[in-house]
């Protein structure tokens, strides 16, 4: 997942290896400092968030851990980070 660092294999099979653990992967989440977003990690999620396929109401339907994966990818790429650092 290309927030928590991890673009190594962005595909659908790639998230789902993260989410072997879940604990482990909800810690992750929980814990996430959004002022430490940089620039580069912003547009690369920007990227997938901003496709037309990419919204809660669709995934709404789908398990809820995606779906709740899917509100805090949207959450975190709306906002406006007031201090990002450049990469």
């Amino acid at each position: 997942m290309v927030i928590l660092g991890e673009d190594r294999d962005l595909s659908w099979n790639g998230v789902r290896g993260l989410m072997k653990k879940p604990g482990v992967f909800l810690e992750k989440l929980h814990s996430y400092d959004t002022s430490h977003v940089t620039e580069t990690t912003l547009r690369k999620l920007k990227f997938f968030t901003s496709k037309d396929y990419f919204t809660q109401e669709r995934f709404k339907s789908h398990h809820a851990m995606v779906y709740a994966l899917c509100c805090w990818a949207l959450a975190i790429a709306s906002t406006e980070l007031k201090s990002t650092k450049r990469h």
